[in-house]
């Protein structure tokens, strides 16, 4: 089935452009833009030393949203990457409310899909010729399993490919940077997950946990990956595991379930603000070694099985041709 699209218009500062998924069914965006028309993209100074461009996805909610404003009110320029638009237009004027809307932009893009997410890298790298920080916050926990309009399961499409694809592409504007770093949020160092060569995008049996956990050790190989391929790049690799934090973790959940997991996260998920804290740390200060692993505080070996260069290497083969295959639906 043909993907199709539309554009709409949205007040003075936005455009979305959407597509239905093959199903017929899902209405999803594309690609969107929805930026402060006052934003210069090149960063000037403030407060005494160089103005920093961070770009997170997932930056209009949970910790990408408090890393944003964190960074804003510090002076730094930041580029939020999201799908929803009425959160990108709340960032928005939350920037404007720290006197921070020239510094602020927000881009809706689809980054399950391998097209638009290459398309973004390409919109970055001709408006931010450096990049100092990008963070990857997108994720969306699928109840059900679910494709994307190129074919791809939506887990590894979004959670695995598209960090995949921006550390590829974006990887000569962050080497620009003094002190560039990527932190790649997901589950590191837990012991949950593999991941099943056989059937990586859960054709034959989809469970979401599962789906969430492999994800999370190929997060872990995407690292491996990178340093192994890019051996003399100073950009620094950091794998984050923020463990249980109040994000809007119910929110993909029907009632009473969802009910359920709002009470736990309330009781015992530990707040954003605190959250981001050690996240901000390897922002500012990035991590000596090429490849880092840390829940919260506590740092991860990354020499263990988990981390195997044969099965990085695997991973991106993999990667790369589901992008050709991707691109050619």
């Amino acid at each position: 089935m043909r993907r199709s699209t539309s554009v709409a218009v949205h007040k003075d500062r936005s455009c979305a452009v959407t597509g239905t998924d093959r199903s017929g069914d899902i209405d999803v965006p594309s690609f969107a833009v929805l930026t402060v028309s006052r934003r210069s993209s090149v960063p000037a100074s403030g407060r005494g030393r160089p103005v920093r461009t961070l770009v997170i996805t997932g930056g209009t909610q949970g910790i990408g949203r408090a890393l944003a404003l964190h960074y804003l009110s510090r002076g730094d320029q930041v580029i939020a990457v999201g799908t929803n638009q009425v959160k990108g237009e709340a960032l928005l004027t939350e920037a404007d409310r720290l006197s921070a809307g020239d510094r602020c932009s927000f881009l809706s893009a689809d980054l399950s899909s391998p097209t638009m997410t290459i398309r973004l890298a390409d919109r970055l790298r001709t408006e931010h010729p450096r990049i100092d920080a990008l963070v990857f916050g997108a994720f969306r926990y699928q109840t059900k399993r679910q494709e994307t309009a190129e074919g791809i399961e939506r887990t590894l499409a979004l959670y695995v490919l598209s960090r995949y694809l921006l550390a590829e592409e974006l990887r000569t504007t962050l080497e620009r940077a003094p002190h560039p770093v990527i932190v790649n949020l997901c589950g590191t160092g837990s012991r949950a997950g593999r991941l099943r060569w056989d059937d990586l995008q859960l054709r034959r049996r989809y469970r979401p946990f599962a789906a969430t956990m492999q994800g999370a050790r190929a997060n872990d190989l995407l690292g491996v990956a990178f340093t192994v391929e890019h051996p003399d790049s100073p950009v620094r690799y950091v794998l984050h595991n923020p463990l249980f934090v109040n994000t809007g973790l119910a929110e993909p959940f029907r009632q009473p379930t969802r009910t359920a997991v709002s009470i736990i996260a309330k009781l015992f998920a530990a707040p954003v603000d605190r959250a981001i804290q050690p996240i901000v740390e390897r922002i500012d200060t990035p991590p000596e070694p090429a490849l880092s692993a840390f829940q919260a505080r506590r740092p991860i070996d990354v020499t263990g099985p988990g981390f195997d260069p044969g099965a990085a290497r695997r991973l991106t083969i993999t990667l790369r041709n589901l992008t050709i295959n991707g691109a050619a639906a």
